[in-house]
């Protein structure tokens, strides 16, 4: 295993040169492509001023030119913080830059990117790639320093920004682990379908470390994704459960997944029904997979035998990794060499214990065949009217009950006031009065109140903005 993202690039651009590495919707480009590329985007960012230390904040829609920006930067032993690529999260970015005193702003597009200097001068410098150019180079290697550079952010589902700083070989590690699991051979091509400011390493190390391709779709590139993952004969998938709900839309027919091996969604619950209905429509099991920012990637997967299970299943570890339940607290505790050392600039309590486990926030039990079954977050649990309720469980009963499309619960301590976020399926008119029903059966004497929404308001990693529900029982 190497230490490094830049050292498979030189051992894939030298072993295979012509192999294709990464593909998007306008252009691919081999191993040796690849590395020369690195080289004449450092010699750029050389030239106009920037070196190791400085922060570079980078936004992008997803495409070769990201990847390379990211491995160029990476290598030049820049810090390296994503931000989000759509305009609508600019209060987002202004927040990501300013926690960590980034230097630059990188916006990256398909055919080129620019540099903006986040000083009161606000200069620009504009990259174009040149084909002609790069040709020229021989005889050089991209340069390749390795520190803890990568800014890997996380805000929950409250908006917040917190971060870790990570090295490459902590994303490495936790790609090989995944690629053990799930193999990916030089013949294969992955796609992940993430935002591009979402653990964006996520987007290209596993296939990377591989010698495979990588895929690299944009959401006006969805349209025809049946067409995409035909085209270049997609094995592999990462998807949030959000996504995959889109995609089943698309291609719902098993013939369009015919070729694909493996589906890995999480980043939030994947729900039965939607697991059933994956099957149904595609003749594949989903497979759910736990990880997190603090642990730079998945860690636990689902096994295939309870892709179905009506149980809040996570499943085992990959090698690699150690778990355990403290027996207090009930809560998941996680180790390994790519689990995070501490949050950034933060003086609140270590989120590590003593023997150097990270503490998940989630609660668990682990069965006697070592199967990880989850009991909700351990701030999901409150105490009202003198009874103890799990959140996270009663969402799972109303949306197992009731069949709705989604629901997320809300409390509100100051009214004592459960607040219950639904979406409807189309047609339904009598839900609201049956999830009525149940919640007084459920959780009375809680005061309770419910509201249906047409779709809920997102972070940009997908996950529900529960901030945003909270704020609007507010006005």
């Amino acid at each position: 295993m190497y230490k490094t993202l830049i050292s498979y690039v030189n051992y894939w651009a030298n072993s295979r040169e012509s192999s294709i590495a990464l593909i998007d919707s306008s252009r691919s480009i081999s191993y040796g492509e690849l590395k020369l590329e690195l080289i004449d985007i450092q010699k750029f960012l050389q030239s106009k001023g920037l070196k190791k230390g400085d922060t570079v904040a980078i936004s992008g829609e997803k495409c070769i030119n990201l990847v390379v920006i990211y491995l160029s930067s990476l290598g030049l032993g820049l810090n390296v913080v994503p931000v989000p690529f759509d305009k609508s999260f600019i209060k987002k970015t202004d927040q990501i830059i300013r926690f960590t005193d980034a230097n630059y702003i990188i916006n990256v597009y398909n055919d080129k990117f620019l540099i903006t200097i986040l000083d009161d001068s606000e200069s620009k410098f504009e990259y174009k790639t040149s084909i002609s150019r790069i040709k020229e180079i021989t005889n050089s290697l991209p340069i390749d320093i390795d520190d803890y550079n990568y800014f890997n952010l996380t805000s929950g589902t409250t908006g917040e920004v917190k971060a870790t700083k990570t090295c490459n070989y902590q994303i490495i590690y936790n790609a090989t682990q995944l690629n053990i699991r799930f193999p990916l051979m030089e013949e294969d091509c992955y796609c992940c379908l993430f935002a591009s400011d979402m653990h964006p390493h996520e987007l290209f190390v596993r296939p990377l470390i591989a010698g495979a391709k990588s895929l690299l779709l944009t959401t006006k590139d969805l349209r025809n994704f049946k067409k995409q993952i035909s085209k270049n004969n997609v094995t592999q998938i990462l998807a949030t459960p959000n996504a995959i709900n889109s995609l089943l839309q698309l291609c719902d027919n098993p013939d369009d997944w015919e070729n694909v091996k493996f589906v890995l969604t999480g980043g939030e619950n994947v729900h039965i029904n939607l697991r059933k209905k994956f099957f149904e429509l595609t003749n594949k099991k989903l497979t759910v997979a736990w990880g997190s920012t603090e642990t730079n990637g998945i860690v636990i997967t689902l096994p295939e035998a309870y892709a179905l299970n009506n149980m809040n299943t996570l499943g085992t570890p990959l090698p690699g990794y150690s778990v355990k339940v403290d027996p207090e607290t009930n809560e998941l505790l996680i180790k390994g060499a790519s689990c995070m050392r501490g949050y950034w600039r933060d003086n609140g309590p270590s989120p590590l214990t003593n023997d150097r486990y990270f503490k998940t926030n989630d609660m668990a039990s682990i069965d006697e065949n070592g199967i990880i079954h989850h009991q909700g977050r351990l701030n999901s649990v409150i105490k009202a009217s003198g009874r103890k309720i799990s959140l996270f469980h009663l969402e799972d009963i109303i949306k197992q009950e009731l069949s709705i499309k989604d629901c997320s619960l809300v409390y509100r301590e100051e009214t004592s006031i459960l607040y219950t976020f639904v979406i409807l399926p189309q047609g339904e008119n009598n839900t609201n009065t049956k999830i009525n029903n149940l919640l007084y059966e459920t959780i009375s004497p809680i005061g309770f109140r419910v509201i249906t929404l047409e779709d809920f308001p997102r972070l940009s990693n997908g996950k529900i903005n529960k901030r945003e529900l909270m704020e609007s029982v507010l006005k």
